[in-house]
């Protein structure tokens, strides 16, 4: 699948100026909507290689990862105002509900997914020969560096 890497830059500075504007005028869970999207986009960026994304790993762990932010933060807002001013009849792990879904869900399972994901799927999101190019290139722009920096009187 083509990763259509202009569009995806621009709509990473239009959601941070609309994250920072949300902020700025308190409506920080709409901001923190954005943010999966904003997320979203510099994860499909730094899994894609050559403009390419595999839908196999844009599914899982990328939009599965989404879906888990995104479930976390409207189950911790719903609990937030269930309970806004009053101490809720339970608690989960000794937790407010609200925060659990915070601790649990975005942050271990966000973790997870992702790790969990990258790990099982390391082939799809970079293969070896991808890596040795990568590496490649990287020790190539270092000895041309290296090269001009030599060359030059300092």
């Amino acid at each position: 699948m083509k990763v259509p890497a202009t569009p995806l830059v621009l709509l990473i500075g239009a959601l941070w100026v609309a994250i920072t504007g949300l902020g700025l005028f308190g409506m920080w869970f709409p901001a923190l909507l954005l943010s999966v999207a904003l997320m979203t986009a510099h994860l499909v960026l730094g899994s894609a290689h050559s403009g390419r994304i595999r839908p196999g790993l844009l599914i899982y762990p990328i939009l599965t990862w989404a879906l888990v932010w995104l479930v976390s933060f409207v189950f911790a807002e719903v609990f937030a105002r269930s309970f806004a001013g009053q101490e809720p009849p339970f608690t989960v792990a000794g937790l407010h509900p609200s925060f659990a879904w915070i601790v649990f869900g975005y942050w271990l399972g966000g973790v997870a997914t992702l790790t969990i994901g990258f790990s099982r799927r390391r082939k799809m999101w970079m293969t070896d020969e991808q890596w040795s190019e990568f590496t490649a290139r990287i020790a190539g722009m270092n000895t041309a560096r290296e090269e001009a920096e030599g060359g030059s009187d300092h």
